[in-house]
């Protein structure tokens, strides 16, 4: 009788073929998924890094103003009684000259972006263990919260005081 498989015939056997094929294709799978996340998110650290620049740019802008309306040039004690929010007059950005004027502000600076700020007064500095034995009274610092939400929904928030002086 004829032996049907000789011993030194070489080749794949079906099995041995299906197996690899379904093996490469889990494995393609698997890197085309992988590939398919890292390009829907590839623009996340920059819509980021533009959050972080709108923050730079509004929290640069608040701080350089005065501490009130009614603080003298170059800081010192406010002449009269100190309101938190936006003069009367002072409608627009361009118009606020003190940083509590910033309280309650939202702007869109670009297409899906929101900064939203609020101004509040800061809680008493006693005992800084970094400055010890000095107190900032919160009548002298104003907390300044500033929330900018970009168009993927993150929202990244950053508070900054600034002192009366």
């Amino acid at each position: 009788m004829r032996e049907l498989i000789k011993p030194n015939q070489q080749g794949f056997t079906l099995i041995e073929t299906v197996m690899f094929i379904i093996i490469v294709g889990i494995a393609v799978s698997a890197v085309a998924l992988q590939f398919t996340l890292n390009v829907r998110h590839s623009a996340d650290p920059l819509l980021r890094q533009q959050a972080i620049t709108f923050a730079h740019i509004y929290l640069d802008e608040i701080t350089a103003k005065k501490w009130d309306e009614t603080t003298p040039d170059g800081g010192g004690i406010a002449l009269g009684p100190i309101v938190i929010g936006a003069d009367a007059g002072e409608l627009v950005r361009t118009d606020f000259d003190d940083v509590d004027d910033y309280h309650n502000l939202n702007e869109t600076p670009l297409a899906g972006f929101t900064v939203s700020i609020t101004v509040t007064y800061g809680t008493d500095w006693e005992d800084n263990p970094a400055s010890p034995n000095i107190t900032i009274p919160g009548a002298a610092t104003k907390e300044i919260n500033l929330t900018v939400s970009t168009p993927i929904g993150e929202s990244l928030t950053f508070t900054q005081y600034r002192l009366n002086f």
